[in-house]
């Protein structure tokens, strides 16, 4: 006798189309790599990016013996408020006291973020601005493949850009440069394709809170909407600009600070760099006015019907609307506008990289070192407050006017002197001061009683 038993049915494969994961998506739009040869054009020109950095960047390590150092004293101070920030929920260069001695608004809570995360390092505003800048490249990439450029003029444009920018310099600073470069190429971008979009809002108000000088560049383009009848827009948009200084500012008073930040106060923008700005934002202006339709129609508006005229022609008497002509040779020749000025202010202060890079190593790091180890918890008294700072946990007196507001107030109304020094660091509690002999001649310090030196090598590379 046999029993024979039925098979279960094997289940059939489910042959519809997989829909993308909600997470894939969102991950595609925030970083939308492209494919092919594009994609090889992109990580060519990362490469060519990261090969100057590493070539800047070997001597400097050679000579710090494996420090990664920056030549301006702001990096250190941006990071010691990031590090006070995360750790002690201050803005300032100790954790006792609200201090407005950030040169960026923005770009101090990007790195105060990493810190929280990763922990204080060195080397992570150099390694946040390599992301940003080849996050930079990728969105340029993206416009150029937008505006159907073919491959050889893509990566002309991107090397071209890196060398007009001096992008390497501006990663190996430390400094907010390439974020800020980043943030005005997304605003002239969107504001090209649609002022009405949330994101030039959101790009504005990011590109001012990382640098006030940006406001210059929001201005001149309010002004653009403001000659094509957009008003309402453009005031708009001024007030979500100056939205992040008037906040700052705010904050600022009721710390019994300044409104601005004490750096705009004691070392205010080179002049020639303002007035390149102004030219140059107002060229970019009047080529968005001339060439290209800023104020699209309403996409709410419902569109006519087959038998209705347009509205163009029921007004014979309105001037029809322009389209976008040439928008890849409009967009390259703005940005390169508003690169400018920008690029010479960052070439004045990054020229000899090196030689500064030396010079903080030799006067700031190795002091810095000293303080740390021997009055770590102490109030100091410094006129080069980065390094000291950031190596340090005690209060600072900062005679620069950088991170201390009496010593601003004093110079703002240009009644700072040696006896004024004198007289705040007795007030402070300061029982030492670390300064250069060119900022206080030994004559003027004589109160005082010289306990060391330190004699620095001539290190021009």
């Amino acid at each position: 006798m046999s029993t024979a038993s039925r098979q279960p049915a094997l289940p059939q494969p489910d042959l519809s189309p997989v829909m993308p994961s909600p997470r894939g998506s969102r991950l595609r739009a925030i970083l939308p790599l492209p494919a092919g040869k594009p994609l090889g054009i992109l990580i060519l020109s990362i490469v060519v990016l990261l090969v100057p950095v590493c070539l800047i960047e070997l001597p400097v390590l050679r000579h710090s013996h494996g420090n990664v150092l920056y030549p301006m004293d702001g990096a250190f101070l941006n990071m010691t408020v990031a590090r006070n920030l995360a750790f002690y929920k201050v803005w300032g260069v100790s954790k006792y006291a609200f201090q407005s001695a950030a040169t960026s608004l923005f770009y101090p809570l990007i790195i105060a973020a990493v810190f929280f995360i990763a922990g204080t390092h060195l080397v992570i505003p150099l390694i946040v601005n390599v992301l940003i800048a080849a996050y930079f490249l990728l969105l340029l990439q993206r416009a150029l493949i937008r505006y159907g450029l073919p491959l050889l003029h893509q990566l002309l444009v991107l090397l071209a850009t890196m060398a007009l920018t001096l992008l390497p310099l501006l990663v190996v600073s430390g400094m907010e440069y390439v974020l800020q470069l980043l943030l005005v190429f997304l605003f002239a971008d969107a504001l090209i394709a649609s002022p009405r979009d949330k994101k030039v809002y959101i790009f504005a108000l990011l590109a001012v809170a990382t640098r006030y000088e940006d406001i210059l560049v929001i201005a001149l383009a309010c002004l653009a909407l403001g000659s094509q009848k957009n008003w309402k827009t453009a005031a708009k948009l001024a007030a979500v600009a100056l939205s992040p200084i008037i906040i700052f500012g705010i904050i600022s008073l009721s710390k019994k600070s300044y409104f601005l930040p004490n750096a705009l106060l004691v070392k205010p923008f080179p002049t020639y760099v303002l007035a390149l700005t102004i030219l140059a934002a107002a060229a970019g202006a009047w080529l968005t006015v001339r060439y290209t339709r800023i104020s699209p129609v309403d996409p709410k508006q419902p569109a006519p019907r087959p038998n209705q005229p347009a509205p163009e022609a029921a007004q014979p008497n309105r001037r029809p609307a322009q389209p976008n002509r040439h928008p890849a040779q409009l967009a390259a020749a703005i940005l390169t506008l508003l690169t400018v000025p920008f690029t010479l202010g960052n070439a004045a202060n990054l020229s000899h990289f090196q030689r500064d890079c030396y010079q903080v190593y030799d006067g700031q790091f190795l002091t810095a070192g000293f303080i740390h180890l021997y009055y770590n918890k102490s109030s100091v008294g410094v006129n080069q407050p980065g390094a000291a700072s950031y190596f340090s946990e005690g209060r600072k007196l900062d005679y620069t006017g950088l991170a201390s507001l009496n010593v601003t107030e004093k110079r703002s109304q240009h009644a700072w002197s040696p006896r004024w020094a004198d007289s705040l660091s007795r007030l402070d509690g300061i029982r030492i001061a670390i300064v250069a002999d060119p900022w206080f001649t030994p004559r003027q310090l004589s109160r005082w009683t010289r306990i060391a030196s330190w004699n620095f090598p001539d290190n021009d590379p």
